[in-house]
């Protein structure tokens, strides 16, 4: 199934969609590119390689802050994830 983003569309909206996760993902990240701030919270090291921006929180702390840039494509998920596989065990996770 696909989800086309209408403008007016919320990320309720969108989550409340009957897709898989991978097809919210998509949408979300569209809305990213479009301007829309997203805040996703994980505990999926696959998910967060394809985020921009990740936190490392603590106890309701914000203890680290990590970039990746933006995730153009799948050939990058491999050196991503383990990038940001070493700085969450550098962050005590």
């Amino acid at each position: 199934k696909t989800y086309k983003v209408k403008k007016g569309d919320t990320l309720k909206s969108i989550a409340k969609a009957k897709l898989g996760s991978s097809a919210k993902f998509k949408e979300l990240a569209k809305l990213n590119k479009d301007g829309t701030t997203v805040m996703l919270v994980t505990h999926d090291v696959k998910v967060a390689a394809k985020c921009t921006r990740v936190m490392y929180i603590v106890d309701g702390n914000i203890k680290g802050e990590y970039n990746l840039g933006r995730y153009e494509n799948a050939s990058q998920m491999r050196e991503r994830e383990r990038e940001l596989n070493n700085w969450l065990m550098e962050m005590g996770w």
